[in-house]
């Protein structure tokens, strides 16, 4: 993979947003590669359905007559000063390793005065898991806004998540909102080792303060979403998180998985956009 070209923008890229928290009920929850939620606020959106965040609340809308199909309440608030750690584990994972969460990201701030209009990241479905213990492996390229108020990630999955699966990868769109809030997923797609995927996040367009995105798999529009009335997304990750490791042969039975083929493109939304000049930021949580 080419080095990116050097940043002439401040770097603020180490200083990932604290992600929003809300109380919740701890009795059912599900895993999503937003960390845990409650069952009740994670939904399978249909064919002709979009998410908004307009007013503060996180609703389903059918796209083509506006109307609300479902309101999954507020978004996320601003996350108290010591909430720095990962999402927590499922519930019942085995002790194992203490790798839970975001493992390790490359991340970028967009600081500059025009917004992030296209992200695109190529990647190999890596081979699997020489052990099978019940863990859950996600690998994505993502973007949030400041605020971190939400992410809207194309997934490669390994392992059961809300969306289903099981011991095979596949993949799908997620849009999740602040940790313990709704998440919503199109219907998984079963991908097999040595397919080539790309993952891209466009912006299609702008109201005001409020941006609509579209998260994609080129080849694999049934996966799509789209979310409307959102803010504007500033961060742009790649990222492995996994949950419930016990070994390291839990991880994808290669050396490493490379992200590559990376473009980041700012602009007018809806425009094609010119290549954004970029320098990434290395995290690791060991």
């Amino acid at each position: 993979m080419p080095n990116p070209p050097e940043s002439n923008q401040s770097n603020a890229s180490s200083n990932r947003p604290k992600r929003p928290v809300r109380p919740h009920d701890n009795t059912d929850l599900v895993l999503t590669p937003g960390g845990m939620r409650p069952r009740s606020l994670v939904y399978e959106l249909l064919e002709g359905q979009h998410i908004s965040t307009k007013g503060g609340r996180v609703r389903i809308i059918e796209t083509a007559t506006g109307n609300v199909v479902k309101d999954l309440g507020e978004t996320g608030t601003a996350a108290p000063e010591d909430e720095t750690g990962p999402p927590p584990a499922p519930a019942g994972a085995v002790p194992g390793l203490p790798d839970t969460g975001w493992i390790e990201n490359s991340q970028w701030h967009n600081v500059g005065k025009n917004p992030i209009v296209y992200f695109s990241t190529t990647w190999v479905v890596p081979p699997p898991p020489a052990t099978s213990n019940g863990q859950v492996i996600f690998l994505f390229n993502g973007m949030q806004p400041d605020s971190a108020a939400h992410i809207l990630q194309p997934v490669l999955q390994w392992g059961p998540s809300a969306a289903g699966g099981g011991n095979y990868w596949t993949i799908t769109n997620w849009y999740a909102d602040g940790q313990g809030g709704a998440a919503t997923f199109k219907p998984l797609i079963r991908v097999n080792p040595g397919d080539v995927l790309q993952g891209v996040m466009t912006c299609t367009g702008q109201s005001g303060s409020e941006y609509s995105y579209k998260s994609s798999f080129v080849g694999h529009p049934t996966a799509d979403v789209t979310v409307s009335d959102v803010d504007q997304l500033t961060w742009a990750y790649e990222t492995l998180e996994c949950y419930s490791l016990t070994t390291c042969t839990d991880y994808p039975n290669t050396e490493s998985t490379s992200m590559y083929a990376i473009e980041i493109k700012t602009g007018t939304p809806g425009a094609s956009g010119t290549d954004a000049t970029i320098s990434w930021f290395a995290s690791n949580s060991f």
